[in-house]
């Protein structure tokens, strides 16, 4: 039983160590809107709020339009003084506009950054059916 104690206190000591490394880093979670990174001891008259305001805005425009799908609802979008980047993918072209207007059309926009992509549909082949065969019957005929 004592060399399993000491392996057990080895572990949780291992673990308090880790934690306390990991408590030492910053992590910032990934997040679907991002204000521009601003430094720490930001200067003063910095629109950090106000960009804030400006990507709900932004977001509201984008999901109240029922057309659009789903990828155009949840695309990424950034804001710097007024100038708002979006990146992700939708459907086609004609949805990329659209997010793009609905964007620029929120007052405050002073620019819009597009970065969005889309797929070029495949035209697929139709795929030809083998002709169908008879099967002779290979067994021999008891009667």
């Amino acid at each position: 039983m004592q060399p399993f104690a000491r392996i057990l206190i080895s572990l949780t000591q291992a673990a308090g160590c880790s934690a306390a490394l990991a408590a030492d880093r910053v992590v910032v979670p990934a997040a679907r809107d991002n204000v521009a990174a601003v430094p720490a001891a930001a200067a003063p008259g910095t629109n950090r709020g106000a960009d804030r305001k400006l990507l709900a805005k932004v977001r509201r425009a984008i999901l109240h339009d029922k057309t659009l799908s789903t990828a155009a609802h949840n695309v990424r979008l950034a804001a710097n003084s007024g100038v708002v980047t979006i990146t992700g993918e939708v459907r086609n072209a004609s949805e990329k506009k659209k997010v793009e207007a609905l964007a620029a059309k929120v007052a405050g926009v002073a620019s819009v950054d597009s970065q969005l992509t889309f797929r070029v549909a495949e035209v697929k082949k139709p795929v030809k059916k083998p002709a169908r065969t008879v099967r002779e019957n290979t067994r021999a005929e008891t009667r």
